[in-house]
């Protein structure tokens, strides 16, 4: 009897702590930090936006490069930036600029292309 009970206790323990160790792996923070030129990248573009869109008083500056500076671990090249424009973007016409962001968007998309592995600005 007590055999069966170890044994059912074995199946339903172990799947359970493997489930948790995938949790947590999944949860977990990446490690990698940004390229340096993707950390300058997006502080550029950052920095543009706050110096010619029309809303920027509007936006939490720091909030937004604590969200930025999260989104952009790991990230190696700027063609993978994309997403991360797109936030930063959403963020602006959330604060109010609806003509300014796709006119920054149009931009940024040709300046992305522009730049392989140069840092235009």
């Amino acid at each position: 009897m007590s055999y069966q009970i170890n044994q059912l206790i074995k199946l339903l323990v172990l799947p359970l702590l493997f489930a948790t160790g995938s949790l947590s792996a999944q949860t977990s923070k990446p490690e990698a930090k940004p390229s340096r030129a993707v950390v300058q990248y997006l502080g550029r573009f950052q920095h543009l936006i706050k110096k010619y869109a029309l809303y920027t008083d509007s936006i939490n500056w720091a909030q937004l490069r604590r969200e930025v500076t999260e989104k952009s671990q790991g990230l190696v090249t700027i063609e993978d930036c994309k997403p991360i424009l797109d936030h930063i973007l959403r963020t602006l016409r959330n604060a109010g600029d609806k003509c300014q962001a796709g006119f920054i968007f149009n931009v940024s998309s040709v300046y992305l292309c522009r730049c392989k592995n140069v840092l235009c600005l």
